[in-house]
């Protein structure tokens, strides 16, 4: 997010654990009489009742435990205690019962909340809903990726620097954000405990945590001449993150994809652009294109005192060896690599047929050095590439022929023509590789 400015103290969030603590206070009230009483009927009735008026608990625990805990004993409990609400004829013994396990279910779920205060990795935690530790952990998974990248780069001091504490919220409104003004580095529990896989690692806290601290390192670090290298490109353009912000001309959008964002959010704007990039060049460098990498780079060195120190990669020799020329060197044959043969589909997508986005590939990057395909010269030849995207078209109508009914594979092969923005001289090649490679032809339906 742009600069976030939010609080966790200023987002109203519900405090679910406010309202279960007045619960339990009320229950241990009224279980200190049935010790005093375990026999008398009237007293055991007045704490079925009370127990079946806990619903703040219930929706705490429901909301801020896992869901196999949430709905294990505790529930069952609840359920008995419910039922003898409705049995007027219940024994005080059956009574006695149904509290005594209602009262252990309740203290094993309380016992399985983390505290509000606690230190994780050295950062100070808030957890003010008392959610379970077992969710706080799955939430807090992304912060172990963060701390181990930032070690393994030799720059993890600059975490200590930034993250002044983090603080678990059920829902933020978002994954997650960073307020860099203050170091505050908010996390929806609901959401990162999933532990859903993301765009481009296994677990999207991962990504989601880099993503928050590369705003920070944005606002913090790169700043005077970085900040002028990194904003230049992006000029007058509106962001997309302001809905009364006037939409982009033609060229300002073409002026975009030039850039080569890595990802459609980090089109939103320059800082979104920021984060995503350094997201991506913290963790996986090799996902971003030459110049993508170039943009960063250039934009980290530039910071002086924390560029070159912080990120490692952001040299000059890593700068400007990727587009240096080595006569001596024959280069290595990337033609097939699945970095080159993504980067020409991509522009297949913009309209270009398979041959045209080859060759254009191929001139991009034959005979350069980039990190981006590994060490030494990066050989691609263009005939080579462009025999990739034809079996790049062909598995993709076969992939999604398969989810369709027989006799309809023809929508399939119509929809990765609009996918790629293919012409039909292209379709009809394509058809003709499907047929060849199934040995048959499995569009019988389709006469073009």
């Amino acid at each position: 997010m742009n600069y976030d400015r939010r609080t966790a103290a200023n987002m109203n969030t519900p405090n679910y654990w406010e309202g279960a603590t007045d619960d339990l206070a009320k229950f241990n009230k009224l279980y200190a009489l049935v010790e005093k009483k375990p026999n008398d009927a009237v007293v055991l009735r007045k704490c079925i009742n009370g127990i079946n008026k806990m619903t703040p608990f219930a929706i705490w625990a429901s909301k801020c435990l896992p869901e196999e805990i949430a709905e294990g004993p505790h529930l069952a409990a609840r359920r008995a205690v419910f039922k003898l609400t409705k049995d007027k004829e219940a024994v005080p013994e059956a009574l006695l019962e149904a509290i005594q396990q209602y009262r252990t279910a309740t203290q094993d779920l309380v016992r399985g909340a983390a505290p509000e205060h606690f230190s994780y990795q050295g950062f100070k935690v808030q957890n003010p809903l008392h959610m379970s530790e077992v969710l706080c952990m799955r939430t807090l998974e992304g912060v172990d990726f963060l701390k181990a990248l930032f070690k393994k780069r030799g720059v993890e001091p600059l975490l200590a620097d930034g993250i002044a504490v983090i603080v678990l919220l059920l829902d933020a409104g978002a994954a997650a954000y960073f307020n860099s003004e203050t170091g505050e580095l908010v996390l929806s529990v609901g959401e990162l405990s999933k532990g859903d896989a993301g765009r481009f690692f296994d677990r999207k806290s991962n990504e989601t945590v880099l993503h928050e601290f590369g705003h920070y390192v944005h606002r913090n670090y790169i700043r005077g001449e970085a900040r002028d290298a990194w904003d230049a490109p992006w000029g007058e353009i509106p962001t997309k993150a302001n809905p009364n912000a006037r939409s982009r001309r033609p060229e300002e959008e073409q002026q975009v994809e030039s850039l080569e964002v890595v990802t459609d959010y980090g089109k939103t704007d320059k800082f979104e652009d920021f984060a995503e990039t350094f997201m991506i060049f913290m963790a996986k460098p090799e996902l971003l294109t030459p110049t993508a990498k170039f943009r960063m780079q250039r934009a980290l060195s530039l910071t002086g005192l924390y560029g070159k120190p912080v990120m490692r990669l952001a040299t000059e020799e890593a700068m400007y060896n990727y587009d240096r020329r080595t006569a001596a060197d024959e280069g290595t044959d990337r033609s097939t690599n699945p970095t080159v043969v993504e980067y020409a589909a991509q522009t297949m997508m913009k309209g270009k047929s398979p041959a045209a986005a080859a060759k254009d590939t191929a001139k991009k990057f034959d005979g350069f050095e980039n990190m981006f395909f590994g060490p030494g010269i990066a050989r691609v030849d263009a005939k080579v590439l462009e025999e990739a995207l034809w079996e790049r078209l062909v598995d993709f109508v076969i992939k999604n022929m398969a989810k369709m009914k027989e006799g309809m594979g023809h929508f399939a092969l119509d929809g990765t023509m609009d996918h790629f923005k293919q012409k039909p001289p292209v379709r009809r090649e394509v058809k003709k590789r499907i047929t060849a490679k199934l040995g048959g032809n499995p569009f019988p339906n389709d006469d073009r």
